[in-house]
């Protein structure tokens, strides 16, 4: 019998201009097996999602340079077909997200098992040529995240902020 390919890990794409958020949002993607890659602005995004693939992107509604709306239009004019969950402070754009193709919203703040749910579900909807990360059965994948997990999550970003803060 022939060996079984190893899965390729999932990619999530977080884009963010505020570094606090984004390193938040990959920490607790990748404790749950996620590969992450992570943009300032769309126009970043952008560069990245040409340069490889792309399982699903998380990106917040306002960034300089190209922000969340601008960039859901240029997946479309571009032919970009990735699935987009998006996060913002500003509630009254959900509506409008949601037209221009966003598979989610979230309004900050928001609970990261509800996003992580929301994650899951999405990525269950491209089934095809995705799998489980490696290393992760399919209920791994999403699971709770402990409080004793969170509260290490926490820790190291409030750790960060401190240093952005001051240097």
């Amino acid at each position: 019998s022939s060996p079984i390919a190893p899965s390729s890990p999932i990619r999530v794409l977080v884009v963010d201009d505020d570094a606090t958020h984004r390193e938040f949002l990959r920490e607790v993607l990748e404790l749950k097996g996620y590969e992450v890659k992570e943009a300032t602005n769309g126009k970043e995004a952008l560069e990245i999602l040409n340069e490889g693939e792309i399982n699903l992107m998380l990106t917040d509604y306002q960034m300089p340079e190209l922000n969340g709306m601008d960039l859901l239009r240029e997946l479309k004019a571009r032919g970009i077909d990735v699935p987009v969950i998006m996060i913002s402070a500003n509630s009254d754009v959900e509506k409008e997200a949601l037209e221009s193709g966003a598979k989610g919203f979230f309004g900050k703040p928001y609970d990261y098992e509800d996003l992580l749910a929301v994650v899951k579900e999405v990525i269950g909807e491209g089934k095809i040529g995705v799998s489980s990360p490696i290393g992760s059965s399919p209920a791994e994948v999403g699971k709770k995240i402990s409080k004793a997990e969170l509260a290490t999550l926490l820790k190291r970003i409030t750790f960060l902020e401190l240093l952005t803060a001051y240097f």
